[in-house]
């Protein structure tokens, strides 16, 4: 496909609710963040938008799923909250 050579694509990207890119997120902020994303799912979910929860609940899993320097406390925290995005991103398929 030959587009005119006169043609130009404008790009715009909007992130709502991001981590500032470029920061590394202590423990504690990533629990944080994954609840925060888990509970941008729920009220997504009860909208009964499951496509997007489910994407909300992917992202929330994403802070907390592969740290390993986590403290027992920490360990607990992350590990109901993964069941809990889990389970609820389960329930959005």
């Amino acid at each position: 496909m030959q587009y005119p050579t006169e043609c130009f694509l404008i790009w715009q990207s909007h992130i709502y609710g991001s981590v500032p890119t470029g920061k590394r997120l202590t423990t504690p902020e990533k629990i944080e963040t994954c609840g925060r994303k888990k509970e941008e799912g729920n009220t997504i979910f009860k909208k009964q938008k499951y496509e997007r929860a489910s994407k909300r609940y992917e992202k929330a899993l994403s802070f907390v799923k592969y740290d390993s320097a986590l403290s027992e406390d920490a360990e607990q925290q992350a590990k109901v909250l993964k069941m809990s995005c889990s389970l609820n991103n389960v329930a959005c398929k």
